[in-house]
């Protein structure tokens, strides 16, 4: 979506930037991480951080395969490249007869007023080995996403001059330039469902609260939502436990006859 967005923008003849890019993520709260994952301390794809401007799940993938000869430090590549991402590159390539072995952990922190992520990779591959895929989470959601399109920009021949990321609202006379539509709600529910999607799920439980009670979306808001829409169907406040959109970490405990409820309700 944001190569799509590059890609619009250069089109209709953009070709610098004066300013800076601001960041408005005034549509969600300020809580990253939804309810009940504060309990875990994880770096897994599965626990991501939340942010009305998100991408790629907020997620990195890693990817490392042997250097060229013994010795060799291992190719490490981290998609989607992004000055946000610092990696730390401790993989060595040894003889073919060892074992191979690689740890991976990713972790928020500032440098110097700057949010970032560090990737760090250790450990050997030996000669010939091929590659093996990571995907771990990320902390800062809206500079992950901004770091990633200015890469984007550049690369599409659109230069923003100024070098500072800053969060900010969005004028209310300001001229979209360009909209980007998702594919439809069921659509995406689906996908949602199909593939376990902790991410989707925490999102769009903000989405409920945001526009059900007004932005900012928060999981509370959410949370208040679905048990508006629970009690009108039949299913009792008080009579459940929902903690957060996923159900991560024990956060939800719902009975048989609750879920068959639901879906009564949604086939008809």
């Amino acid at each position: 979506d944001l190569w799509r967005l590059a890609r619009a923008l250069h089109a209709k003849g953009l070709r610098r930037v004066r300013g800076s890019l601001g960041l408005d993520e005034s549509y969600f709260d300020n809580q990253r991480l939804a309810p009940e994952f504060e309990t875990r301390k994880s770096d897994a794809y599965y626990r991501p951080a939340n942010g009305a401007l998100s991408i790629n799940g907020n997620v990195l993938r890693v990817r490392v395969r042997a250097g060229a000869k013994e010795g060799d430090k291992a190719v490490v590549v981290v998609t989607p490249k992004s000055r946000y991402l610092r990696l730390r590159n401790q993989v060595r390539t040894v003889g073919r007869g060892k074992r191979s072995w690689l740890t991976l952990r990713t972790r928020g922190f500032n440098a110097k007023g700057t949010l970032q992520t560090r990737v760090t990779v250790r450990g050997r591959v030996r000669l010939g080995y091929l590659g093996r895929a990571w995907a771990k989470r990320i902390e800062h959601p809206g500079r992950f996403t901004a770091a990633t399109f200015l890469h984007l920009l550049a690369r599409r021949g659109i230069v923003v001059e100024g070098r500072r990321i800053q969060r900010c609202r969005a004028p209310r006379r300001a001229r979209p330039l360009q909209v980007l539509r998702s594919a439809p709600l069921g659509a995406l529910v689906r996908r949602m469902n199909k593939v376990s999607s902790n991410f989707m799920a925490e999102q769009l439980l903000k989405v409920l609260g945001a526009e059900r009670y007004g932005a900012p979306g928060s999981s509370a808001k959410g949370l208040r939502a679905v048990g508006d829409y629970l009690a009108k169907i039949g299913v009792a406040r008080g009579s459940y436990s929902l903690k957060n959109g996923s159900g991560l970490y024990e956060a939800s405990a719902v009975s048989p006859k609750q879920i068959i409820a639901v879906l009564r309700a949604a086939y008809h």
